[in-house]
């Protein structure tokens, strides 16, 4: 069974709550546990924020589509000490702590589910005092209500190369081959010498091993969670002519004619934005079909742009 523990992070510092197993501390050492209370409010649904309108004749309310069933902010509480032998320690511990004051904090449980929310905190220090130990609550709002997978889904497409790359099959390298006049009653053209065809067969025939992970144009998106996912897609030049995404399962097209160099292009898939460098460029959108994963789903997408850049793609299994 996985130890479990809390991590709170607080700008760059990171304070680990441990679970009910205390850590050695013959030593002396201080540190924060949480207390038989546990944790509250993590693995259920937040409260519904659904408005229903009841009938005016016959029962109950009328119907609810399934596009309206939301949920409110998310509140977690955690029951925990500082523990130390002395009171310094101890007061330490909880100074740690109270530094989320005014700050968007990340809370991170490892459970079996690694998942973690970002929100807000207020700390209630319990008037009672033991001579090992000062208890306290933090209770966490997350305007967003979703727990979020610790370690996502990541997926690398590389573009077809444009030196390489054509319609149908080609003669290469040195020989090009096209056709003239009406379709399947033509005669067929060979040019010799050529750097390449576009068209045709290509001797000596070359085939693209899909097993290799690192020269792939198309792959899944897979969200195993219970709540529908975001992926994020960091875009690499260059892309002369911008680049897209398309996701044939949910008959959409991601797509941009910002051509690009070798920064990086974020499209995010929960704001529905474009940025480079942190600057929106959501005006060069020329397709905003912007994913979203249903829960124990995979979803396709291929890059379908020549060039010679990449895109890392990552998707966060999400709870609700």
């Amino acid at each position: 069974m996985t130890p479990i523990f809390a991590e709170l992070t607080v700008g760059d510092d990171t304070y680990t709550i441990h679970g009910f197993q205390p850590p050695d501390a013959r030593g002396g050492e201080s540190f924060l546990m949480l207390t038989r209370e546990g944790i509250e409010g993590w693995y259920g649904t937040p409260d519904g924020k659904v408005s229903m309108t009841e009938r005016g004749q016959g029962d109950g309310a009328h119907d609810v589509a399934e596009m309206d069933v939301q949920y409110a902010a998310r509140t977690v509480t955690l029951h925990c000490a500082a523990f130390a032998q002395t009171r310094g320690g101890q007061l330490d511990q909880l100074v740690s702590v109270l530094t989320a004051a005014h700050r968007i904090i990340r809370l991170r449980v490892r459970d079996e589910q690694d998942t973690y929310v970002q929100g807000y905190a207020t700390v209630n220090v319990a008037a009672e005092f033991h001579w090992r130990k000062i208890p306290f609550d933090i209770t966490v709002i997350c305007p967003r209500p979703e727990r979020i997978s610790h370690t996502p889904h990541e997926l690398q497409l590389v573009a077809d190369d444009i030196a390489v790359s054509g319609s149908g099959l080609s003669y290469g390298p040195g020989v090009a081959t096209w056709w003239t006049g009406e379709p399947n009653n033509s005669p067929s053209v060979l040019q010799a010498p050529s750097l390449a065809g576009t068209t045709g067969l290509r001797y000596p025939p070359t085939y693209r091993m899909y097993e290799d992970v690192d020269n792939i144009n198309a792959g899944y998106l897979t969200n195993n969670g219970s709540s529908r996912a975001y992926p994020v897609f960091d875009v690499y030049g260059p892309f002369e002519d911008g680049v897209a995404l398309e996701f044939p399962d949910l008959n959409l097209l991601l797509a941009t004619d910002l051509g690009l160099g070798y920064e990086r292009l974020v499209l995010d898939c929960r704001s529905r934005t474009a940025s480079i460098g942190g600057k929106d460029v959501s005006y060069a959108l020329t397709s905003r079909g912007f994913p979203v994963i249903p829960p124990r789903t995979s979803t396709s997408v291929v890059l379908t742009t020549l060039g010679k850049g990449y895109v890392n793609c990552r998707v966060r299994d999400t709870y609700m």
